[in-house]
């Protein structure tokens, strides 16, 4: 009989031992279990971490383009207000263009068909207004070759070919035959044989017909 309840006793023992180790086994896994989901926390709290500096980036970049939108939305509208002033100018430019021909057109017009108005002086053969001495084979010859008549020659600017026709005011009719150094536009030289009459005559402002 005792040996039987030292059986009893001997299995109880084992069965005891075998529990101790089954929950010695479940307070492992356990440990292992939380040990696991404190890591996956870990991880999750990252997780959250990187999203929210994510989001923080997204919403920079989102501002950034919108301000960059703005730059660009208003250098639209600088661009078409220059564009406006430009095409203005452009306009303004050819208003311009359109009545200084206008205006060279009727000057030309002027002095080719129409009485205008000169500077007129007067000029004798002697050297100080032709540099030429009475001994010089071109004294007396103008520039076109014809030889100098009162009442006939006058030096022309450029623009007036030689045998130009000039109706000069109290003058009357003369040719255009010679050139004179200081003779330009808007000047004429009348010849006269008297120096002293071509000193007297002076510089006049007159009104000169061009014939043809």
């Amino acid at each position: 009989m005792k040996a039987v309840k030292n059986i009893a006793l001997a299995a109880l023992s084992i069965g005891l031992v075998g529990t101790s180790m089954h929950i010695h086994n479940d307070h492992e896994k356990i440990h292992k279990l939380k040990a696991k989901l404190k890591q996956e926390e870990g991880v999750n709290l990252n997780l959250k971490r990187e999203k929210i500096k994510q989001n923080l980036l997204i919403k920079q970049q989102e501002n950034k383009i919108k301000s960059i939108t703005k730059t660009i939305n208003l250098q639209k509208k600088d661009i078409e207000k220059l564009k406006e002033q430009l095409t203005q100018v452009k306009r303004e430019n050819q208003n311009l263009i359109l009545k200084i021909n206008n205006n060279e057109n009727a000057t030309l017009k002027d002095s080719n068909d129409y009485s205008s108005y000169y500077i007129v002086t007067a000029y004798s053969p002697n050297v100080e207004s032709t540099g030429k001495n009475p001994g010089n084979p071109q004294y007396k010859i103008t520039a076109s070759g014809a030889k100098v008549q009162e009442g006939v020659t006058v030096a022309c600017p450029r623009s007036m070919p030689f045998g130009t026709k000039l109706k000069i005011e109290g003058l009357g009719y003369r040719t255009c035959q010679d050139r004179g150094g200081a003779i330009v536009e808007g000047r004429i030289d009348v010849y006269m044989d008297s120096t002293s009459k071509a000193q007297q005559f002076g510089k006049q402002r007159l009104k000169v017909e061009i014939l043809n």
